[in-house]
């Protein structure tokens, strides 16, 4: 679980992620384009996430984003339930079902530009 989130649940915050790579889900109109974002922090720059997959929204699209990318967005914590919910019970046994927590309905997506720091040689 993401024991920092859920100390936040439910409020809107800044997070910064950097950006991994796109993957595909089953949605109910066929397969959707996801983002994967790595190392999310929030505005403190203390890291509450390794990792948290997102829709592919216009937001995130626009950035047209190569892997590498750090990336700031606002968003809002939400506890989801996850698990195996099936009969099948070694697979309930495998993966309990639990709370675990999320950022949903990213706004204000944007990257980040570091500074580069000039390296001089000797």
């Amino acid at each position: 679980m993401r024991k920092v989130l859920k100390q936040i649940d439910e409020q809107r915050c800044t997070f910064t992620g950097t950006f991994s790579r796109f993957g595909i889900k089953n949605g109910y109109c066929g397969p959707m384009k996801t983002v994967l974002l790595q190392h999310i922090s929030d505005e403190d720059g203390y890291e509450v996430a390794d990792h948290l997959w997102f829709n592919l929204t216009k937001g995130f699209e626009a950035l047209n984003m190569q892997p590498g990318d750090v990336i700031q967005f606002d968003g809002r914590v939400q506890r989801y339930t996850k698990g195996y919910c099936g009969r099948d019970w070694e697979k309930q046994i495998e993966h309990p079902i639990r709370d675990d927590y999320k950022l949903s309905r990213p706004t204000k997506i944007r990257r980040v530009i570091e500074d580069q720091k000039m390296i001089s040689v000797v």
